[in-house]
């Protein structure tokens, strides 16, 4: 068995040398992939996610796009360091917005110059093979999306868990793959182990909902296998995702249910948007039941968040999953528009006829 537990995988140096050693890339422009990798306060762990990506398999040019989002440790000399190895390759911006959604978003006009893009959160560790697999997968299959597998590390516990990705011979329909993100099942809403077509993200405009702090990946993805036309999907492991104390997505959030429901608001928008009322009315009454499955678990699991019961938030809940399974969602005017605005949901390009009380 290799060092990430598939016997498939390809040779691949096992090694990872010390960070000054292998920065010394030859410049390459016109590259094939831009990877965006948003950076906040990422010290700890910077230089290992560095080391990984700059050390990857791939023999065609790509390019590593860090934005420091604000950082108040000492990231921004980290970043200085690695970028003076090979200016060409690695690009640093600085972002001032204190999240995360909108620090990619400041990378992407830059980053779909690249044929393709991924991307990489900073206390993470994509495996060598990361860029090789998934350009490999996307090019092979002919998709617009193309998904590998990953494995879970828990820093806390030392465990080590595989993640159940789907894995198929012949790629989805963007249909259909957007339809299996919102079950949450073997298709998973992170963007860090998949690969986008530029072309895609250019000619829809999509982007990361701006001011989301969790379940930012679920709008994004859905609204990306939505507008493809194919969707490749391999269980083969190319990244690993860190759980530390403090991971953002891990992180107890009172909010985090009514968050998880506006990800799912704004998907029913844009697909309303996109294949029409009639074809996302039936996509969104087919997920009712596990809508409220997830959310009920949200909730559940946190009571200690909600002093005053969960009565409200619980009912809260059941009303916005009643209204977006049903004809004319509507947002302006119900009690879960601030949470919408607050999240961004509202400013999105594709989505302006969503605040509009006369188109609901």
């Amino acid at each position: 068995m290799g060092r990430y537990g598939r016997e498939t995988c390809s040779p691949i140096r096992r090694d990872y040398r010390p960070l000054s050693l292998y920065l010394r890339i030859p410049s390459m422009q016109n590259s094939e992939i831009a990877v965006i990798i948003p950076c906040h306060d990422s010290e700890r762990f910077l230089g290992r996610t560095a080391s990984a990506l700059l050390h990857q398999d791939f023999g065609l040019p790509y390019r590593l796009i860090f934005v420091n989002d604000a950082s108040s440790d000492k990231t921004a000399d980290i970043l200085k360091f690695i970028k003076s190895y090979d200016p060409d390759k690695v690009t640093i911006i600085d972002s001032s917005a204190h999240n995360l959604p909108q620090a990619r978003n400041a990378a992407m006009d830059l980053a779909l110059e690249s044929r393709f893009v991924c991307f990489s959160d900073a206390d993470d560790v994509p495996h060598p093979d990361f860029l090789s697999s998934l350009y490999s997968l996307i090019n092979g299959s002919g998709a617009d999306c193309a998904c590998r597998g990953y494995r879970i590390i828990d820093e806390n516990t030392g465990k080590v868990n595989r993640a159940k990705i789907l894995d198929l011979a012949q790629p989805l329909s963007g249909f259909r793959a957007a339809f299996e993100i919102l079950r949450d099942g073997p298709v998973k809403a992170f963007v860090w182990s998949k690969i986008f077509s530029s072309s895609l993200l250019r000619r829809t405009r999509i982007r990361f909902l701006p001011e989301r702090f969790v379940y930012e990946d679920l709008a994004f993805c859905f609204q990306t296998f939505l507008a493809s036309d194919k969707v490749a999907f391999s269980d083969l492991p190319v990244y690993d995702y860190y759980i530390h104390k403090g991971s953002l997505s891990h992180t107890p959030n009172a909010d985090g249910f009514m968050m998880h429901l506006c990800a799912y608001a704004a998907c029913r928008a844009y697909s309303s948007f996109l294949i029409g009322e009639k074809k996302s009315l039936d996509m969104f009454r087919r997920m009712r039941m596990n809508m409220i499955y997830k959310t009920d678990c949200d909730i559940l699991t946190a009571r200690s968040l909600y002093p005053a019961g969960i009565r409200q938030p619980m009912s809260l809940a059941r009303q916005l999953i009643k209204r977006i399974c049903n004809p004319g969602f509507k947002v302006v005017g119900e009690p879960w528009e601030q949470y919408i605005i607050d999240l961004g949901v509202l400013s999105h390009p594709m989505l302006e006829s969503f605040s509009n009380p006369a188109s609901n």
